[in-house]
């Protein structure tokens, strides 16, 4: 048998690898690709041909366009489908969710036209019906607010009017245990104020006195602080009982003037320096001159307290026109106050004082004081520190019947009627007893006395008298019984009788002005006694 090698093909050349090329297929270019194809049986292997394969345009186009034909289609189906769905999203969904929006912003219903026929038409009107509830609430909850508001603004009103009326009611309270302290104080203090005043006057009357002038001098000054004393107790008096002021038109700057000169030696005396402003024009006001002084004196007083803990300072004091209205200004360079200490400045017994250096009543009384004027006062804090107080007042302008007032000259007691007049004093102190004495004998009277009713109804028996001054808080009988048995006894003395007191209790003026008869307020002066005798003579 032949061997292998025998049968073995011939060899043909191939190509090492796969090709690819372009080749002419009739009239037209085609791809051509060959590659090498071996096969092997047993031990035996080898090349057995090239496959070629040619691929003309026309079907290449054909297969290209195929396929981008289909991949457009399905893209086209895609995209139908995305915007099928988005139009359904829009439709069903979206659209009724952002008509509820624009309902909850206008706050108005929706119309039947726009809520669909389906589940979520049935939640929109479900959820405008809650909406419409909850509204409904909010505005009832609103009206019961604005109710309640109301309300609490009464109730606010109705609790600070008691606590205005439990600030009155405590202020009265204060004020009657005042003149209940005051009743009986100020008896006790005119009656020596009477003997201090009377004796200084008789004494300055007195011829001896005109080559002493030094001694002179110095009763002066003892006269005139005994009637700042006198001074004091007439306004806590009419304080405490409400008295209404004597006014007249007076120009605002002579009260504080001598307000300013009454007190500069002990403002001088602490290290404190006062400075007066004055506007240019002169204002006036209606008001009670010696009250309004007593207001300016209260006011410096603090200021020097204030300025005692600085060892001095200045103090100004102005007169100005502000805002149609007076106004008198008494600022200092104090330390100031606490907005606690300013809450209460003007109360009754408040004081910030120590113990026993103030009695909590000055601004109290410059309140009254200013109250029963028709003005105000005021307290402010200055950008530089310190305090200021104010008292403003409304001007009074001048009309027909109206002109400053004019001040007693001095010696006008000298032109009353006087002497000749037999005159029974009635009086339990023996120091009033002694000075209304010698005044009578010093303006020409015959003067006579007794220490209580019981011996005054024995003289007035066994006596002829022009006319009877009678003191009316006595031991045993007071000076209306005494008048009532006097007048049984001698009835012509009704139109000869004054009474002489220190009391400043309203039940006490009251039953003055019961008799018709005219009183003479303790402390007094040698001219306010002639007056009174004037009027009986």
């Amino acid at each position: 048998p032949p061997s292998p090698a025998s049968c073995a093909p011939t060899p043909r050349p191939r190509p090492d690898a796969p090709g690819l090329g372009w080749a002419r297929l009739g009239s037209e270019t085609a791809i051509e690709a060959q590659a090498p194809v071996a096969a092997a049986k047993g031990a035996w292997s080898g090349d057995i041909g090239t496959v070629t394969v040619r691929l003309s345009g026309t079907r290449l186009r054909r297969e290209f366009l195929g396929r981008v034909g289909a991949g457009l289609l399905f893209a086209g189906l895609l995209l139908s489908a995305a915007v099928t769905f988005l139009w359904v999203l829009m439709t069903h969904f979206l659209a009724p969710i952002a008509r509820i929006l624009r309902a909850d912003a206008e706050a108005g219903p929706i119309p039947p036209g726009e809520v669909p026929d389906d589940e979520i038409g049935t939640i929109m009107l479900s959820r405008a019906e809650m909406l419409f509830k909850l509204r409904l609430a909010e505005g009832q909850a609103r009206a019961l607010a604005v109710s309640e508001g109301h309300r609490a603004d009464e109730l606010g009103r109705a609790l600070e009017e008691l606590r205005q009326a439990k600030e009155s009611l405590a202020r009265s309270e204060k004020l009657a245990a005042l003149g209940r302290v005051l009743a009986g104080v100020a008896h006790e203090l005119n009656n020596p104020l009477t003997g201090i005043l009377g004796y200084a006057q008789l004494l300055l009357e007195d011829e001896a006195l005109s080559t002493a002038p030094a001694a002179r001098a110095d009763l002066e000054r003892v006269l005139a602080e005994a009637r700042r004393c006198q001074r004091v107790v007439a306004d806590l008096c009419a304080f405490s009982r409400g008295q209404k002021p004597v006014k007249a038109r007076i120009r605002l700057e002579d009260p504080v003037r001598g307000a300013v000169s009454a007190e500069r030696p002990r403002l001088e005396a602490a290290g404190v320096l006062v400075r007066e402003e004055y506007g240019p024009e002169p204002g006036f006001v209606l008001a009670d001159a010696a009250q309004l002084e007593r207001c300016v004196i209260n006011l410096l007083v603090n200021a020097r307290h204030a300025l005692e803990k600085s060892k001095g300072g200045l103090v100004t004091v102005r007169v100005l026109a502000r805002g149609g209205r007076l106004r008198v200004e008494v600022e200092d360079e104090g330390a100031g106050l606490s907005p606690e200490t300013e809450a209460r400045l003007f109360e009754p017994f408040f004081s910030t004082k120590p113990l026993g250096k103030g009695t909590g009543l000055g601004l109290a009384i410059v309140r009254g004081i200013m109250e029963s004027h028709g003005g105000r006062a005021l307290f402010e804090r200055p950008s530089a520190g310190g305090a200021r107080f104010i008292l403003e007042f409304e001007p009074a302008f001048e009309s027909a019947a109206g002109s400053p007032a004019q001040a007693p000259e001095p010696g006008a007691a000298a032109r009353l009627p006087s002497g000749g007049l037999c005159v029974l004093v009635v009086d339990d102190e023996a120091e009033v007893r002694s000075v209304l004495l010698r005044m009578l004998e010093r303006l020409g009277h015959r003067p006579d006395a007794a220490v209580d009713a019981d011996e005054a109804l024995r003289l007035l028996a066994a006596g002829s008298y022009d006319c009877v001054l009678s003191d009316i808080r006595m031991p045993g009988r007071d000076g209306f019984e005494l008048f009532a048995e006097a007048i049984e006894l001698r009835p012509e003395l009704k139109g000869k009788w004054a009474f002489v007191t220190g009391s400043i209790e309203a039940d006490t003026w009251r039953r003055v002005q019961e008799t018709g008869r005219p009183a003479l307020q303790k402390p007094f002066a040698s001219e306010e006694v002639a007056r009174v005798l004037a009027g009986l003579a």
